[in-house]
C-alpha cells in the first residue's frame, strides 16, 4: 500500500504586523500611571488632613459648649475651681472612665493631672454632658482641658491663629494633633474658654 503526504508550502509574508506594545512603550504607561496615582494620592492625604483638623476643630468647640453647661450646672469650672479662675495650672484629660470622667463631663468627678487628686462636683451636677466618644480627637487621643495653654508665635507655644487669635496663656481645650504629643505645638488645635 502506498500513502502520499500532501503538504501545501505557503510564502512566507514580507510584511509583519505587530499586535502589541514595545518594553518602553509599556514602561512609559506604567512610569505615567504612577506618577499620577501620587499625585492623586498626595492630594487625597491632604484632604483627608484638613477633614479631620476641622473635625477637631468642630469637637472642640463643642467640648467647650459642654464645659459652658457644666459650669451653669454646677457654678464653677471644671476641677471644681471658682468661675472665671483663669490663672490656674491644672490639666484634665478628657478620659471618660472613672476617676477622671472625662473632667466631670461624664460622671461627677475629676481627676486633677499630675497630683491625682479628685475632685466631687455639686449636687446639681447634671450630665453627662457629652458622650465618651465626643471625648476622643480623629486621632484616637484624649482631649485636654488645660489653664494655661501657651499660645503665641515661639517655637514652644501653639500658633496664635489656632488660639482664636490670643497670644500668651489662655484656658482652653486641646487636642495633641496627628502626632498624638501635646508638646509638639504646631499640629495641635485649640479652643479657647477662657483668654487670660
Amino acid at each position: 500500500m502506498n500513502f502520499f503526504i500532501f503538504t501545501k508550502h505557503h510564502k512566507a509574508s514580507s510584511l509583519h504586523t505587530f499586535c502589541g506594545f514595545t518594553l518602553i512603550e509599556l514602561l512609559v504607561v506604567i512610569a505615567v500611571i504612577g506618577i499620577l496615582s501620587t499625585i492623586i494620592l498626595s492630594a487625597l492625604s491632604d484632604a483627608r488632613d484638613k477633614a479631620e483638623r476641622a473635625n477637631a476643630v468642630t469637637e472642640l468647640k463643642s467640648l467647650r459648649d459642654a464645659i459652658f453647661t457644666l459650669e451653669l450646672d454646677t457654678g464653677v469650672m471644671v476641677g471644681g475651681l471658682a468661675l472665671d479662675t483663669c490663672a490656674a495650672n491644672d490639666e484634665y484629660s478628657f478620659e471618660p472612665t472613672s476617676p477622671e470622667c472625662g473632667g466631670g463631663l461624664i460622671c461627677n468627678t475629676a481627676r486633677l493631672y499630675p497630683s491625682g487628686a479628685t475632685y466631687t462636683y455639686p449636687s446639681s451636677w447634671n450630665g453627662p454632658y457629652v458622650s465618651e466618644a465626643a471625648l476622643l480627637d480623629p486621632w484616637g487621643n484624649y482631649y485636654l482641658f488645660d489653664y494655661d495653654i501657651h499660645c503665641g508665635d515661639s517655637g514652644n507655644a501653639i500658633p496664635s491663629e489656632k488660639c482664636n487669635g490670643n497670644t500668651g496663656e489662655v484656658v482652653g481645650v486641646t487636642s495633641a494633633g496627628p502626632d498624638g504629643d501635646f508638646f509638639t505645638y504646631n499640629d495641635n488645635e485649640v479652643s479657647v474658654v477662657c483668654p487670660q
